[in-house]
This record gives structure tokens, C-alpha cells and sequence, in this order.
């Protein structure tokens, strides 16, 4: 069975933000968060029915642990995500590796047993990636005193980005459509803002952003030539990967001094670790789990049934570390690919890579504009990674309170 994440939505809108956030991801959320230190009132944009963007949980027999889906992994380089998670009070642990590897070549052929190849290291938060974005919402609402309001919408897709010349906002600014979505029925609302933050990868934003770039260029100006190229060029990473874990009723290959670590030629899965979760007390169980990557190209994988990709990545994992069927109790698949707000066209048929975007060109007039870029997309450093999220949101913060 595969659930969802809890959905998140907090605050009511009841004073007039300057600043919009569109996305609700790691990026959006941590934007917010940094806004609201400086009481700075935001209105965050999610399309999507839950918050965390590519930061998805899904639960398991623990109600403490939630299995990670999306990305799993902080590096020890990474010390600007690694500040976050001990500021929001989470703690951090080691990728669970002790133990041999086993190696697949082919279906016919026995699995070996591989001593010796232990993964650089790799941490994890205790409790699950999401515990990382359930922490900032509550860390955003602590932050909501006085006039400072912080209002997550989800189920609100912005569908226009106009360019204005308000008293409102204090000159140039902002014209946002938004077209919310609740109980099924559609609803289109305006709101101006000072400035904007697109918190979402580029080549989900760029038709919005080639809405305004199409005016700009019927003004006569020409001062973004490229801009929207650059954005649908660049890759988003995850967009083409999808992920299958299993959870067991026990950690059978810790018993066998295995790692959990598997990698296979003959697929579908290509990669897997070990996902389990230690019990923090007698009431919250402890998950015995893993999780591995599947290797089948985008395409290949939407011509295929999701029962079929599923049977075949139970039945790999099983034969691979010898467990038997019954063991098995509930599995989880998600593929990113089939997400309308990660993965385009584009990122379906191509190899998943990690993206460079360089916007130096045009920087000076984004920043004149009040538009800001915030996804781990536009960081230049560890691009695609959490970690380049918090440098991205950091650097368009910073960028935007000198305005």
C-alpha cells in the first residue's frame, strides 16, 4: 500500500504580504522560514496537496518514522543543510552500511557476496526526510507573531506572473493569478506583491515565466534574450528516477551480517540500501526496510503497468538477499517521472543528471524586477541536492531584503 505524507496548511490570510513564494518545497518552506525571522509577512504558492515538493514520506508500521521517497541523503561537505537540521532540534545518523554487499549480474547467474564496500559516508535524519519539512512548518507558525503572517496555500497553482507598476506594493511589482482548487471546484483570485520567489524547478516554471517574458519583448525590450531557453534546458534532478521499498518483518540480512547495500546488472532495480528504523521507545516499533533505486529508463517505465514494475522490483529484492515472500509487509513505489510538478517532457527522456544553471547575465535585472530564483536547481554549489536548496534560498534571500 502507498500513502502519502501527512498534508500540511497553515495560517489565514488576513494582511496583505509583499513578498510571494511559489513552491512549498524544501526551498519555498525554508525561503518562509527565513522571511519570517526578519518579520517579513509571505504568501507560499503550492500546486500540489501536500507540502515538501521532492521531500516525500510515506508511512510505515512506526508513527514516529516516515520512509523516505524522495531524497534521503545529507554528505558531511554539506555543512549549510546539516545547521538547519540541528537548528529545527532533528538529529542526524549514519546510513546504515555494516556488513558485506551483494552483487547481481544476471538473473541465471548465484548473487556474490562482496566484503570491503562500505559507502562513503552518509547521513540521515532520524525519523525521516519529511521530519525535516513538518519541523520548518512548526518553526514558521512559532514564527508568526505580531503582523508578521506566513500563509501556506496549498492546492494553489499560479497560472500568471504580470509584471506591474502599483502604488499597492511601492512601485514596480507584481500580478499573480492563482487558481485554487478545493473540493473539486476551481477558483481564480488575484494578489500583488512586491516581490517574487520562485521556489520550483526551472523547467516547471518557465511557461509562467516565458508569460512575462513574452511582454517584456512586445515592450520592445529584448533584456531577458535566452532567459526561458536556459530554464528548459536545464535537467531537474529526480525528474526521471523512481524509487520501490519494502518493508519486513525483520532485518534478515543484519542477522547474516549484510549491509543491505545490493547493486545489479540485470535490474530492475540497479541499487539498494538498507532503510530501516530503529524504535525510539517500546510504544513506536522499530522498521525493518529497503529501498532501492529502479534502473528502468523513464520512458520504458510509463509504457509499463505500476503492478508490473512493482512485482518485478519484490520479486529482484527478495531473490537478492534470500528472503521469503511472506516476509514482506507492505511496499511502497514512487515514480517521479509520472509527477506533472517535478518531471516534464523533457526530463521523461532523459538520463536523470545533475543540473548547472548559470543566470549571471541576467541577474541585475532579476534582481531589479523583485524576481528571485530559490530551488536547489538554481544553486551553484551541490545543485539538485537539499543542501543546494538552503544555498539557493539563502542567496535569493539575501538578494531580496537588500531591495
Amino acid at each position: 500500500m502507498h500513502t502519502q505524507a501527512s498534508k500540511k496548511t497553515i495560517g489565514n490570510k488576513n494582511k496583505q504580504a509583499n513578498v510571494a513564494i511559489i513552491g512549498a518545497g524544501l526551498a519555498g518552506l525554508y525561503s518562509a522560514y527565513l522571511l519570517a525571522q526578519r518579520n517579513i509577512s509571505v504568501d507560499v504558492y503550492e500546486a500540489k496537496t501536500s507540502l515538501g515538493g521532492r521531500i516525500m514520506g510515506v508511512e510505515t508500521q512506526a508513527s514516529d518514522y516516515l520512509l523516505d521517497m524522495g531524497p534521503s541523503w545529507i554528505f558531511p561537505h554539506q555543512s549549510q543543510i546539516q545547521t538547519l537540521v540541528a537548528e529545527l532540534g532533528l538529529t542526524l545518523k549514519n546510513q546504515f552500511a555494516e556488513g558485506d554487499a551483494l552483487f547481481q549480474q544476471h538473473p541465471s547467474v548465484p548473487v556474490r557476496q562482496i566484503s570491503g564496500v562500505a559507502p562513503p559516508d552518509m547521513y540521515q535524519i532520524v525519523g525521516g526526510t519529511y521530519s525535516l519539512i513538518d519541523a520548518l512548518i512548526k518553526a514558521i507558525q512559532k514564527q508568526q507573531v505580531g503582523d508578521c503572517q506566513i500563509n501556506l496555500a496549498n492546492n494553489s497553482k499560479v497560472v500568471n506572473c504580470k509584471a506591474t507598476d502599483n502604488e499597492k506594493v511601492g512601485g514596480a511589482g507584481w500580478e499573480l493569478t492563482i487558481e485554487k482548487t478545493s473540493s473539486g471546484q476551481k477558483t481564480k483570485a488575484i494578489s500583488e506583491y512586491k516581490q517574487v520567489i520562485f521556489a520550483a524547478p526551472p523547467r516547471i516554471i518557465a511557461p509562467i515565466v516565458s508569460s512575462f517574458l513574452d511582454k517584456t519583448k512586445a515592450d520592445g525590450h529584448s533584456t531577458f534574450d535566452g532567459l526561458e531557453q536556459t530554464l528548459r534546458k536545464t535537467p531537474t534532478w529526480m525528474a526521471a528516477q523512481a524509487k520501490f521499498a519494502c518493508e519486513f518483518v525483520s532485518a534478515s540480512w543484519r542477522k547474516r551480517k549484510l549491509s543491505g547495500q545490493a547493486f545489479s546488472q540485470a535490474g530492475p532495480l540497479v541499487e539498494i540500501h538498507d532503510a530501516g528504523h530503529d524504535a525510539s521507545s517500546d510504544e513506536a516499533p522499530s522498521v525493518h526496510a529497503l529501498f532501492g533505486f529502479v534502473g528502468l529508463p523513464a520512458k520504458q517505465r510509463l509504457g509499463l503497468s505500476e503492478q508490473q514494475i512493482v512485482d518485478a522490483c519484490q520479486a529482484q529484492m527478495i531473490k537478492i538477499f534470500d528472503i521469503d515472500k511472506s516476509e514482506c509487509i507492505q511496499f511502497h513505489y514512487q515514480d517521479w517521472a509520472k509527477d506533472e510538478w517535478v518531471a516534464t517532457a523533457a526530463d521523461q527522456a532523459e538520463a536523470s543528471q545533475h543540473p548547472n544553471i548559470d543566470l549571471s547575465k541576467w541577474q541585475d535585472q532579476l534582481d531589479a524586477i523583485n524576481l528571485y530564483f530559490a530551488c536547489s536547481e538554481f544553486s551553484p554549489i551541490d545543485a539538485g541536492y537539499m543542501e543546494g536548496a538552503i544555498v539557493a534560498s539563502q542567496r535569493a534571500i539575501a538578494a531580496l531584503v537588500t531591495r
